[in-house]
Order: C-alpha cells, then sequence, then structure tokens
C-alpha cells in the first residue's frame, strides 16, 4: 500500500458575520475518512505532528501592515495524524491569501462571493470530497482579535506547511501607532522567528516594543531580539529559544508602539501610479471647548462588576474634564433620569455635585429603554445656549450592556428617531459593554451621526478602557474638516474627506485615484475646517507630496483597503445601498480580501493545487531571499525524504509564493 493511500486531507473553516466579527470553526470530514478510523483512536488523539518551524514576516510601510505567517508541521509517527494551524489576526485586517502544502502538493484558497462559495463548499461535499472555506461566526480569541483555523490529516512520516497573509491599517489613537502580532503556535517550536519591519516617509518620534509573556517595555535590542534603527526604518528580529519557551509553547503577543513627527500642517502625500493616500494629523493646534453628555445603562443587566466599574470610570472621568466644558450626565433603565436640565460648566463645584450623583444613582435597576434616554440627551442638548457657539464641539457617549427591552426596542426605528432628533448637532460615541450587547446597532447609530462605536470587554481593566476612550475624544482641536483635492483627482474614488470632528493624537487617512499617473500637486489639496481661532486652511509643504517609485502597488492597495471598508460602513448604515454593497464585493474579489461578502474555499482537486512541489525545484533560482533580504534556509530546515517522495518545506513553499506572485 503506498503512502498516498495513508494520507486523507479534510479542512474546516470558518467565519466572521459583520465587519470586525469573529472567526470559527465549522468542521468538514470526508465520509471515506471515517470509515478508515481505527479502535484507538483515543490513543492517536493524543499524539500531535511537531511545528518544526514558525516564520512571521510583518512588513508595515505608511502604518499599512501586510503580515505573513509561515508554519511546517511534521508527522514522525506511522500513522496519519491530525495538525491544526490556528492564527489569531486583528479584526480590522482582512486576510487577503491563504495556501497549504499537504502531500507533497499545494492548495491555494480561491475567492469567492458567500453564496457562490457556500454552493462550491456544498458541490464539494456532496461529492465526497475534502473541502473547506472562510467565513463567519463567534468564537473566543484575544481581545480585538479573530481566529483562523484550519485542520488536515497529516500522513505517517509526511509534513504539512501552512501560509497565511493578511493586511492591516494601523490606527493612531492617543499618539500612537500600535500593532499587535499573536505568537500563539501551541507548542514548542524548534526555528520560530518573527521578523517586523517599519519603514515611514515622516521620521519616528518615539518607537518602543513588548515581547510574548513579558509587561517590559523595550526600545534597544534584548537578549532574544535584535532592534536595528535609522531615522525613518526600524525592525525587529526575534528568535526565542527552546527553553525561553513555556512547556505548551509560547502563547502571547509582540506589541510595537510608534509615532511619528506631526507638524501644524496638511499632512504628507504618497502617490504611486494613478492612486494616492493622504495622511492628516496636524499637531499643536489649541483645543476646542466641548460640550459633552454621558448617558449610562443602569437595566439589571448591568448589575455587580459592571456598574461598579462604569460608576468607577465616570468618578474618574469627571476629574479629566477640560475647563472650558459643559457636561450633563443622565441614567436610564426604563426610565430616563438627568443630573441636570442642561448641560452646566465643568467647574470643582458642579464636578463634585456630578460625583455625588453618580455615587447615588448609577445603581442597577429595570430594562433598557435607549430609545428615551437618546431622545432625552438631545434635547437637554437643544436647550443649552453653549452648543451653537463656533468653537464649541458637542458630543453624546452612551453605556450600554444589552439591547433595548424597554420603551421603542426595535433598533432601525430607534436609530431612525434619533437620527432625525439629532440632525448632525452632536457626534454620538456608543460603547457596548461585553457580548450581549448588539454591536452592529450600536456602531451604525454612531456612524450615521458622526461618531464610532467600540466594545468594551468586561475584564479587571474595564475601568481603563472606558476612560482611555474619553482620553481618545478629550481634545477636539478641529470641527467640520473637509479635505479638498483638484481636478485631476477622481473625488467619486476618494474615501471619506469630511469629518465632524478632529481630536488631539488621531489621525485621519483618504486615498484615492487621479486621472493621470503621478498628478497630484501639494497647491492642489486643500484642509479647511474651524479651529479654536476660527477658519483655517491647512497647507501642504512643498516636499509634502512624495511620488513613489517601488511599483509595488502600495497606494492602490491600501485605497481598496479603505475604499471597501467605507463601502462597508455605508452599506451598514443603509439597508437599501445595494450599490455600496455591489462594489464592496466587486473590489473585494478584485483585490483578494476576505470580507463579510466574501469567503475563501479550498476544494481537494486539480483546480485548486499548484502542481507536484517536486515539479517546482526549478523555482530555486528565481527566489533566493525572502523580502526581508533574509535567507529562508536561514530558518527552516529542509523537510525529510521519505520513501523516495520530496516533502515539501518552508524553502520551496516561499520560493513559489514568490514565483506566483501571491
Amino acid at each position: 500500500m503506498t503512502l498516498k493511500k495513508y494520507i486523507y486531507f479534510f479542512s474546516l473553516l470558518f467565519l466572521t458575520g459583520v465587519v470586525g466579527g469573529h472567526l470559527d470553526l465549522v468542521v468538514f470530514e470526508p465520509s471515506n475518512a471515517r470509515k478508515r478510523r481505527s479502535t484507538d483512536d483515543n490513543e492517536v488523539s493524543q499524539l500531535l505532528p511537531n511545528i518544526t518551524d514558525m516564520y512571521i514576516n510583518s512588513n508595515v510601510y505608511s502604518r499599512f501592515a501586510t503580515v505573513e505567517i509561515t508554519s511546517n508541521v511534521v508527522n514522525q509517527h506511522a500513522r496519519g495524524l491530525d495538525a491544526t494551524f490556528t492564527v489569531q489576526i486583528p479584526e480590522s485586517a482582512f486576510i487577503a491569501n491563504f495556501s497549504m502544502i499537504v502531500n507533497n502538493t499545494m492548495y491555494i484558497a480561491k475567492l469567492f462571493a458567500k453564496e457562490e462559495a457556500q454552493k462550491k463548499y456544498d458541490d464539494a461535499k456532496d461529492r465526497g470530497q475534502s473541502a473547506g472555506q472562510v467565513r463567519h461566526a463567534s468564537t473566543d480569541p484575544k481581545r480585538g482579535m479573530d481566529i483562523f483555523k484550519v485542520d488536515v490529516n497529516v500522513g505517517s512520516f509526511a509534513d504539512a506547511t501552512f501560509y497565511l497573509t493578511y493586511q492591516e491599517l494601523l490606527e493612531r489613537r492617543l499618539g500612537d501607532y500600535q500593532q499587535r502580532i499573536v505568537v500563539q503556535p501551541g507548542q514548542v517550536v524548534t526555528n520560530l522567528t518573527v521578523s517586523a519591519s517599519y519603514r515611514e516617509e515622516q521620521q519616528f518620534k518615539k518607537f518602543s516594543y513588548r515581547l510574548p509573556n513579558s509587561n517590559v517595555i523595550n526600545t534597544a535590542s534584548t537578549e532574544n531580539a535584535v532592534l536595528s534603527s535609522s531615522t525613518d526604518k526600524k525592525s525587529i528580529l526575534y528568535k526565542p529559544s527552546v527553553t525561553d519557551q513555556t512547556a505548551s509553547g509560547l502563547d502571547g503577543e509582540i506589541v510595537v508602539t510608534y509615532d511619528l513627527l506631526h507638524n501644524t500642517d496638511g499632512g504628507v502625500v504618497i502617490v504611486e501610479d494613478e492612486y494616492f493616500v493622504h495622511y492628516v494629523a496636524p499637531s499643536g493646534l489649541k483645543n476646542l471647548d466641548k460640550t459633552i453628555l454621558f448617558i449610562i445603562d443602569i437595566s439589571g443587566s448591568m448589575h455587580g462588576k459592571k456598574i461598579s466599574q462604569a460608576r468607577d470610570a465616570m468618578l474618574a472621568i469627571l476629574d479629566k474634564l477640560n475647563t472650558n466644558d459643559f457636561f450633563n450626565i443622565l441614567v436610564f433603565d426604563d426610565q430616563v433620569d438627568s443630573w441636570m436640565e442642561t448641560p452646566v460648566l465643568a467647574n470643582a463645584q458642579h464636578i463634585d455635585r456630578a460625583k455625588g450623583y453618580v455615587m447615588e444613582y448609577v445603581k442597577p435597576q429595570g430594562s433598557t429603554n435607549i430609545n428615551d434616554a437618546m431622545l432625552r440627551g438631545i434635547s437637554s442638548l437643544e436647550k443649552s445656549t453653549e452648543v451653537e457657539t463656533a468653537s464649541r464641539v458637542n458630543a453624546i457617549v452612551l453605556l450600554t450592556d444589552g439591547n433595548p427591552t424597554a420603551g421603542e426596542t426595535v433598533p432601525k426605528n430607534i436609530r431612525k428617531n434619533v437620527y432625525f432628533k439629532n440632525k448632525g448637532l452632536a457626534s454620538i460615541f456608543c460603547l457596548g459593554f461585553g457580548f450581549d450587547v448588539e454591536i452592529s446597532f450600536l456602531k451604525a447609530m454612531a456612524w450615521e451621526n458622526g461618531g464610532f462605536a467600540r466594545r468594551i470587554y468586561e475584564d479587571v481593566d474595564a475601568v481603563k478602557q472606558l476612560e482611555d476612550f474619553y482620553l481618545e475624544i478629550k481634545d477636539p482641536v478641529l470641527k467640520d474638516l473637509v479635505i479638498g483635492y483638484g481636478n485631476n483627482v477622481d473625488l467619486q474614488s476618494t474615501t471619506r474627506r469630511h469629518y465632524d470632528q478632529y481630536y488631539e493624537g488621531s489621525e485621519i487617512i483618504v486615498a484615492g485615484r487621479t486621472y493621470f499617473p503621478n498628478s497630484l500637486l501639494a497647491t492642489e489639496v486643500s484642509i479647511v475646517g474651524i479651529s479654536k481661532d476660527g477658519k483655517v486652511d491647512l497647507s501642504l509643504g512643498t516636499s509634502a507630496v512624495k511620488v513613489r517609485d517601488h511599483k509595488d502597488a502600495f497606494t492602490e492597495k491600501l485605497w481598496a483597503y479603505q475604499k471597501i471598508k467605507d463601502l462597508l460602513r455605508i452599506a451598514a448604515i443603509d439597508e437599501n445601498a445595494s450599490n455600496a454593497t455591489s462594489l464592496a464585493l466587486n473590489m473585494s474579489l478584485k483585490y483578494n480580501f476576505v470580507t463579510s461578502l466574501t469567503s475563501l474555499v479550498i476544494i481537494q482537486q486539480s483546480d485548486y493545487s499548484s502542481d507536484s512541489i517536486s515539479d517546482e525545484t526549478r523555482l530555486l533560482g528565481k527566489a533566493a531571499n525572502t523580502p526581508f533580504g533574509f535567507s529562508a534556509a536561514t530558518f527552516i530546515k529542509p523537510s525529510p525524504i521519505v520513501f523516495g517522495i520530496s516533502l515539501s518545506n518552508v524553502y520551496l513553499l516561499l520560493c513559489a509564493i514568490q514565483y506566483f506572485g501571491i
């Protein structure tokens, strides 16, 4: 009996229901595989193939991260064993590619519209083929992460190699960009390497990193990590030894935090052929005054730790109000109670009285009437004489842990009521406490009122999460910000260009397409808004437009990433926005992004696999190095040759991927 007859393949996979949802595992196992199971399955289940090599290669250029993960497993036993490839990726990231080598054959996942992917998956199952797909559901990953998981069966004395690529745009919060790279192989890995490179057109202002299972913030090289630095580039090479890993392997993340030098101007534009990316993060502007309302859910579901954390956070936030702020507090269950009829100045006397109100009234009881609470809050703002001041911004912060259960309970109707009552008076920010809340409802209500929604995780640091959120919106410096471009730009192609407010420590990124290559001029770009001192026009410096000649489609890929996000946001707000949904789907397919509209499908048949890896040895001369200049052989040892069959190894995988352009 040949080796191939001992190797069967099955894939499993996964899901992500809405923008920013979670990936989960869906199991499919071919019927003929079930028949082959022996009576000693329990014994087999105790054995695992060894992960011999894992290589994580992250390349960040101008905030846009491309992360490639390669993992090689070897089965050194005389029977087939199940191998699991599990990766945690940021919720905001898009998977761009997945492929694997099993039984000396490479399988490349193909992207389809979700409905078509489901049909292909079902048809493959009906034919008894092994199949898997990437789609959407819920799971329990690390905070802010999705799980990508694949199981395959690795034959006796054989190996398998997995290759995953995802892309993510790093967001600036509280004056920092941050990238989290999860390192969680599930066992000790002999050859484990993480290479992370960062290159920016602006100079670095600060740069630090934290290694897995450590709270130490590093700004220089350590025993296991080498940091290389220049004014516009940083790189980290992390190679933990076997003794540095716990008995069950590393289970942590590398967290890289940095910021750049920002001036009081219109930012930087990177142009590459017909596409551009514009980074706007003016620094040094005076704070605008603000009027802010806090609307706190005190329904029965907030009992216990949640209500005490909400109370503690509110007390801390009151101490952080700016001296010219006006504020008010509303609490609600099935009824709504307001501390004051209208917002009052944040002086010491009012803050002390507000703290007393929080201590007395922020206690759980009743059901959840979000509709009346929001309308009452907007009415409170309408009665305030300060809200129409040109240099003042208005904000409403809603904190809730559940779905509406009193008054108007239909989310779509609540959103409609709030939108028409608000009419752009205030930006609305929604905080969903825990996982019982309908976060899609909160996102839509926030988005259509100029704000954003965020999940607050039920954990020991919930108070800090709430405080950090407030610090993000504490210091507005511009309002009614509009970014314009000249006649050379297709304005229909651009991502969002109008913002109700811009906050100190954040960043606005606009991407778009020009009619002619490299034709965007600094003099054609305008950034107009209202500052503390009145109307302001932030111009670009003469060297702010940088023409990129690498020709690697960086600007086009980032534009597609941002445009799809914008279109999905529009579709979430307006269920009748079929054009936005259709365009987002077409762009997802064109640029090979796994979104809420698409799925990756792997089926064990000739169209989904490359030729035998042994036939691809001709590629060795075409791909001698990885994108970072390291030889793959430095990190990955070749796989053994068993029974005369040349098994796959990571070096061949990297070569094949570079050769095929995937």
